[in-house]
C-alpha cells in the first residue's frame, strides 16, 4: 500500500524534493495512516514532515484527548507538532453557518496560516477513496455538473491528498499490520451530520454490493476531471469581464456555462440559466445579482463584477452656492451667457422658484434650445449611449415647473439664456481634473 501511495504521489507531483509537508492529523485512522506512510516515504522523496492538529472545541474532553494523543505520538516519532484551536459553535453562530462548514473554514484557515509560518510547500490531508465517493454522490445529489461529479481533486493549490488511491478497508489493514494506534471521533457515529448519513446509509450498502467501489469511483472521477479540464481549456478569455450577449449565446452551451462560472465563481446552475436568459432576452439593458457578483447588460454587452453606483440625492442649489455632487464642484452665480460644455446658462426671470440638482426624474422631458424637438431624458441618454447604471449620476437641473437643463445636453428652451445676456450660470468643474 505504501508503494501505491508513492506512485500516486509521483503521478500527481505531490511531494516537492527538498521541501516541507504539513500533515493535517486529527488522530483518527486515516490521518494516522497518512502520517506514518509519509514518514516511510520521506527519505525516498527527500521531504521533511511536520504535523498540525486543530481542536474544534466541539467534543470537550474527547477533543482534548485527541490533541494530547497526536502530540504524544509526534514526540515519540520526533515530528514537529503544531496545535491550533477554534470555537466552532461560536463561529458558526456568528457567521450563520452549519457546524460542518464552520469547522472546515476554521480548520483550513489554521492549516494555511501554519503552512505559511512554517515554510511548508504542501499541506497533506487524509481524504481517501471512500471520502471521494461520498463527496461525488453528495455533489450529484445537490445538482452538480461535471466539476462536482469529479469528486475531490488529488491536488488543489498546495493541498495534497496522498491517500485518495486507498479505500478505507485498506487503510485499516495497514494500521493493523503496522500496529499503529489511533483515536475514534464519537461524532462519526451520529446521523446529525449529512456526511455521516451518506456514509452509513449509502456507502455501507454500496460496499456490500461492490467491495471495490472506491477504486472504480476514483477512476471515474479522474476521467471526468480530464474531460472537465479539456472543456474548461476551450473557454475564451474575457478581458475586463465583458462579453457581448450574442457572442455568449453563440458558444456551445458547456463552454458558455463554464465561462459564466469563471467570471462569477459563486454561480450555480440556476444562476447560469439566469445569465443565459438575460443574454437571450433581446433587451439592450438589464442586471442580475449573482453570489458575490453583479452582472450588467448595457447595449447588448454583459459586464461581470460591475459595481452599480448609488443614485445621488436631489440637492438645492441657491444663488451664490457651491456644492459637491457626483464628482463635480457645482457653482451658481450671475454673469454673461457664453458657450461651453461645463456651463448651463438660464434666463433668471424664467426660473420658477428654487433650482435643484439631482438625477434624472422618471418620465421628464427636455426641449433643448435651438433644436425644436422635445425628447424624454431616457431617450436622450439612450441616444448618447449612457448605460442605465450611470444615468443616475448625470447632473439634471430642475425648477418649480420641471427640468431646465442637463449637463452634456443643454438648457431647456423655456429657460435658456441667449449668448451675451446677463443670466444665471451653473458651472460644473470635474473634481480631480
Amino acid at each position: 500500500m505504501t508503494s501505491r501511495v508513492a506512485e500516486f504521489c509521483r503521478r500527481h507531483d505531490m511531494l516537492p524534493r527538498g521541501g516541507k509537508v504539513l500533515c493535517a492529523v486529527s488522530g483518527g485512522a486515516d490521518s494516522m495512516a497518512m502520517l506514518f506512510m509519509l514518514l516511510e516515504l520521506r527519505d525516498s522523496f527527500g521531504v521533511e514532515i511536520e504535523c498540525a492538529h486543530f481542536n474544534h472545541m466541539i467534543r470537550g474532553d474527547e477533543a482534548a484527548r485527541d490533541e494530547d494523543f497526536v502530540r504524544s505520538e509526534c514526540e515519540r516519532l520526533g515530528v514537529v507538532f503544531i496545535a491550533g484551536r477554534g470555537d466552532v459553535p461560536a463561529y458558526a453562530r456568528a457567521h450563520g453557518l452549519g457546524t460542518e462548514e464552520a469547522a472546515r473554514e476554521l480548520r483550513y484557515e489554521f492549516l494555511e496560516k501554519t503552512a505559511s509560518e512554517r515554510g511548508c510547500a504542501k499541506i497533506a490531508t487524509a481524504h481517501n477513496a471512500a471520502d471521494n465517493a461520498e463527496t461525488m454522490l453528495m455533489n450529484l445529489a445537490r445538482g452538480a455538473g461535471l466539476r462536482g461529479a469529479s469528486g475531490i481533486p488529488p491536488v488543489r493549490g498546495r493541498l495534497i491528498r496522498p491517500l485518495l488511491c486507498l479505500d478505507r478497508p485498506e487503510i485499516e489493514a495497514y494500521l493493523a499490520g503496522r500496529g499503529v494506534s489511533f483515536v475514534t471521533d464519537s461524532t462519526n457515529l451520529s446521523t446529525d451530520y449529512a456526511r455521516n448519513r451518506m456514509r452509513q446509509r449509502v456507502i455501507a450498502p454500496l460496499r456490500e454490493t461492490a467491495p471495490d467501489f472506491g477504486a472504480k469511483f476514483l477512476a471515474a472521477c479522474e476521467s471526468m476531471r480530464e474531460d472537465e479540464e479539456l472543456i474548461s481549456s476551450l473557454v475564451p478569455p474575457c478581458p475586463n469581464g465583458e462579453i457581448a450577449a450574442s457572442e455568449l449565446l453563440n458558444l456551445p452551451r458547456p463552454i458558455a456555462s463554464r465561462l459564466i462560472m469563471r467570471l462569477a465563481p459563486g454561480a450555480l446552475r440556476t444562476h447560469v440559466e439566469a445569465v443565459l436568459a438575460l443574454a437571450g432576452s433581446g433587451k439592450q439593458h438589464g442586471k442580475l445579482s449573482l453570489p458575490g457578483c453583479e452582472v450588467l447588460m448595457q447595449f447588448g454587452k454583459l459586464r461581470f463584477g460591475a459595481e452599480i453606483p448609488p443614485e445621488l440625492p436631489e440637492t438645492e442649489l441657491p444663488p451664490g452656492a457651491e456644492i459637491l455632487w457626483g464628482g463635480y464642484a457645482v457653482s451658481r452665480y450671475e454673469g454673461v451667457a457664453g458657450r461651453g460644455n461645463a456651463y448651463l446658462c438660464f434666463k433668471s426671470a424664467a426660473i420658477c422658484g428654487n433650482i435643484t440638482l439631482g438625477p434624472r426624474p422618471g418620465g421628464d422631458s427636455l426641449k433643448i434650445a435651438g433644436r425644436g424637438v422635445t425628447k424624454t431624458l431616457k431617450k436622450l441618454f439612450s441616444e448618447a449611449r449612457i448605460p442605465p447604471s450611470e444615468r443616475g449620476r448625470v447632473p439634471v437641473l430642475r425648477d418649480g415647473r420641471g427640468v431646465i437643463g442637463a449637463l452634456g445636453f443643454g438648457a431647456d428652451e423655456r429657460a435658456a439664456a441667449r449668448r451675451g445676456e446677463r443670466c444665471t450660470i451653473i458651472e460644473f468643474k470635474k473634481i480631480g481634473g
